[in-house]
């Protein structure tokens, strides 16, 4: 009989050749919605892109699904914690409790696999970042003007390396690094900025270099008139897709085949390790900082218990801490 980590090596392998063939594969957008509203996903061409953000519609915090502290990291962009390749069929969900406080069946999978030692190879397929792993934007692709009106708004959903150089660029800083101030809000008709960045490679070999924004006085970086374009944009409750426990469940298609190949062998719940994070481990996320220059509250960060490790995050004391289990 085949092991665990032997059988979700094999799904992987056989996910990655067959992905193309999957016409029925679940996303993290709402396609019915989508369609009803006019709305497309842009995808970042080969080559120079240019694009202009469109400001995001409210969230209520009191009625909205999303969790609270979800939304209080928005600004030009709502942070996404997204499971990929879920199951033997390649599957992408939201996290449903990173983004809706509700039980998650890939973090439940990713703890008792954890639980019961299973090796990095193996988890790391069920975990989930502690920081967003993909930030949703409302854009409009400037590359060739005549088709603006055509195209339309398009959904982005942005990689954290681009994100990070559309919030640091615009961000006003010291000598020493220190967060003074906004230079410009490119979602703002009068202060519009164009975003300059470029693709090279594909899937999981693509790089984003030659990010910036476009000088407005020049040719080419003067923005478009694009304002009009923000209105009626749909909420994001209703473009992001929730799904079910059970739908997750069921995507995972583990509890007849890999989970019953092998009894769990848990440990005492008082010995499982937790691998956290704490403020002074990291350095601060970009918004956290550009709260605290604007007054945001100060929130107590949580303990994320399916985390990967964050090798891009600077660690300034990294530690494994032990969580006591109730």
């Amino acid at each position: 009989m085949k092991s665990l980590r032997e059988e979700i090596a094999r799904r992987i392998v056989e996910n990655m050749k067959q992905q193309d063939e999957f016409t029925d594969r679940k996303g993290i957008l709402n396609e019915a919605a989508m369609e009803k509203h006019g709305l497309t996903k842009w995808v970042p061409a080969e080559g120079d892109n240019f694009i202009q953000m469109l400001p995001l519609p409210e969230i209520d915090e009191e009625t909205t699904v999303f969790r609270k502290q979800v939304v209080r990291l928005t600004t030009l962009a709502f942070p996404l914690w997204v499971h990929w390749r879920v199951g033997p069929e390649g599957h992408s969900f939201l996290c449903l409790r990173k983004m809706y406080g509700k039980p998650c069946p890939v973090c439940e999978e990713f703890n008792r696999l954890r639980a019961r030692n299973e090796p990095w190879e193996v988890l790391k397929e069920f975990s989930i970042p502690t920081k967003p792993n993909r930030w949703f934007f409302y854009i409009v692709d400037v590359s060739d003007p005549s088709k603006i009106e055509e195209t339309g708004p398009q959904v982005f959903l942005c990689p954290v390396t681009v994100k990070d150089e559309i919030y640091g660029r615009m961000l006003e800083k010291s000598r020493t690094g220190e967060i003074l101030g906004v230079k410009f809000l490119p979602t703002d008709p009068a202060e519009a900025r164009i975003f300059k960045f470029h693709r090279s490679g594909t899937d999981r070999g693509t790089t984003y270099t030659e990010c910036e924004y476009c000088d407005p006085t020049t040719a080419e970086g003067k923005p478009e008139d694009i304002s009009h374009l923000a209105e009626g944009l749909p909420p994001l409750e209703e473009i992001l897709y929730m799904p079910t426990y059970e739908e997750v469940k069921e995507a995972l298609s583990l509890d007849s085949s890999v989970a019953g190949s092998k009894e769990a062998e848990t440990k005492s719940s008082d010995e499982v390790e937790e691998v956290g994070e704490n403020e002074d481990d990291f350095a601060q996320s970009l918004e956290e900082q550009v709260d605290r220059v604007f007054g945001g509250e100060d929130e107590e960060e949580e303990v994320d218990e399916a985390e990967a490790p964050q090798e891009h995050y600077r660690v300034v004391r990294g530690r494994v801490r032990t969580k006591r289990v109730r």
